[in-house]
């Protein structure tokens, strides 16, 4: 759903980009099931950072959103991780 709308805002000329003047997004608003861009982390410590790319969430890395309760999941490859939402609201996205 997320997708679709994304298109039709971008259609209509709003944006030359991918990211939308709602944009860019976080890990915690896209919808389970959309498949995402890791584009950068907002105000993470430099420790959480290296935590978030040693398990591979990596600007450039595509993602998969699964679900967000009780928190947030991704699928990153084969390996699915899950976000408390005080983080998945730091990580920045760009949908597919």
């Amino acid at each position: 759903m997320e997708r679709q709308s994304w298109r039709h805002r971008h259609r209509r000329g709003q944006s030359s980009e991918r990211f939308t003047v709602d944009g860019p997004f976080t890990l915690a608003q896209i919808q389970p099931g959309s498949q995402v861009v890791i584009e950068d982390f907002a105000d993470l410590d430099s420790s959480l950072r290296c935590q978030l790319q040693g398990y591979g969430i990596l600007p450039g890395r595509q993602v998969t959103v699964l679900q967000h309760a009780p928190e947030t999941v991704v699928q990153v490859e084969y390996t699915e991780l899950a976000f408390e939402a005080e983080i998945a609201c730091k990580v920045l996205v760009r949908p597919l």
